[in-house]
């Protein structure tokens, strides 16, 4: 994964942001930015804010106070179809009112490049047979999405999103009720795609190893609020993480990989 040294793709100044049009706050001013080409978590527990914040980025929810920057340009600026071509999202689930093949699907992320009655030409095709060959989905182009495994329906969902091209990928909880061996099959395929033509890719997440295993940046948040971003090796540690769930927690090298062990009388983040 490379960092474009100097440029950020994401960029939040004093974000706030709450339902009821007044206190108490969702999100109260967040700062934070997150280079170009990095894989970047946001971490923190249920109730923390996160998926609100993503919905800001994506500009499905004006903040009530405060600016993000998307490629150092204000989100409040940019038009429905620039957003679409430059932010993809992948959500935790999704339900579709019509039956599709996982091809079919994947195809729906050329949207943004074609016309109200345009048909997918050659270079639409393309791009999906690449990104599903990308995350070995190929065997499954013609297999009915309501028949795919929680794995394979999350990796088709980042193939979508892929297949959209885009230099900021966000993605809410993409390790959410996924066993043991998917989350390290979506987790090594998001490492795999962070900084391919300088892609950025950011994710939420309530797990700190998945954070561990594979953030270049990490912002954590609590409350709506941020209490530490920067470099995953600086931001995740015991210290921050023990204060973010307000529990002992222990950053510890086992194997050549962080875990996350609960107490703190042992090892140091």
């Amino acid at each position: 994964m490379m960092t474009l040294e100097g440029s950020r793709a994401l960029e939040l100044r004093s974000v706030c942001q709450s339902y009821t049009q007044a206190p108490p706050w969702v999100l109260k001013d967040l700062d934070a930015a997150i280079s170009a080409g990095s894989m970047a978590a946001i971490l923190g527990p249920n109730g923390a804010g996160k998926t609100t914040l993503l919905y800001i980025i994506l500009g499905y929810l004006p903040p009530q106070s405060g600016e993000v920057l998307i490629m150092g340009e204000r989100l409040g600026s940019l038009t429905r179809s620039v957003r679409s071509r430059w932010i993809s999202f992948v959500p935790q689930q999704e339900t579709l009112p019509f039956p599709l093949t996982a091809y079919e699907y994947a195809l729906m992320g050329r949207a943004p490049f074609l016309g109200l009655l345009s048909r997918p030409g050659p270079q639409d095709h393309a791009a999906v047979e690449a990104a599903m060959i990308q995350l070995g989905l190929e065997a499954l182009w013609d297999r009915p999405i309501a028949a795919l495994s929680g794995g394979e329906a999350q990796l088709l969902r980042l193939a979508r999103a892929l297949v959209q091209e885009t230099r900021l990928l966000l993605l809410d909880e993409p390790t959410a009720h996924l066993d043991l061996k998917n989350r390290a099959v979506v987790l090594d395929a998001l490492r795999r795609i962070a900084g391919e033509n300088g892609r950025t890719v950011v994710f939420t997440t309530h797990e700190p190893e998945a954070a561990l295993w594979v953030a270049d940046e990490a912002i954590l948040m609590r409350d709506g609020q941020v209490l530490a971003s920067g470099l995953a090796r600086n931001v995740l540690t015991s210290e921050n993480l023990s204060r973010l769930y307000d529990l002992p927690l222990t950053v510890q090298r086992v194997d050549g990989h962080s875990v996350v062990l609960p107490g703190g009388s042992q090892g140091h983040g």
